[in-house]
């Protein structure tokens, strides 16, 4: 079984480092959990031959993006799933499933079908 390669972030708020550019590129899928920040950083994370997942977070919001990226913005979902060779990786960003020590149970109930990484 060839070897999938994904690279997983969030919360660059419109900026991405370099390095993780590099990274993005040398993946097959990457996915950006919310809190992105403009449709250039997904841009510059595109790897070549593979793709780019995102969802919003709670500073995904139009006063906070380029004007010009409106339908960019407007196009991200709450929630992704994807179908990968270890399981369903459910991505959401967060910021809606309660405090840090709640989290993990709050998702688990809401998304049974993700795997678990325990």
């Amino acid at each position: 079984m060839a070897q999938l390669r994904v690279l997983l972030l969030s919360d660059t708020h419109g900026t991405v480092d370099g390095r993780i550019v590099q990274l993005a590129g040398e993946c097959d899928v990457v996915v950006h959990a919310g809190d992105i920040g403009s449709a250039a950083v997904l841009a510059a994370l595109e790897p070549q031959g593979g793709r780019v997942v995102a969802v919003r977070g709670n500073n995904d919001v139009p006063a906070k993006w380029p004007e010009e990226d409106a339908a960019s913005l407007a196009a991200l979902p709450l929630v992704a799933q994807l179908e990968l060779p270890g399981g369903v990786l459910v991505v959401v960003h967060g910021d809606r499933a309660g405090s840090a020590a709640a989290r993990h149970a709050w998702l688990r109930r809401r998304y049974p079908e993700a795997r678990d990484h325990h």
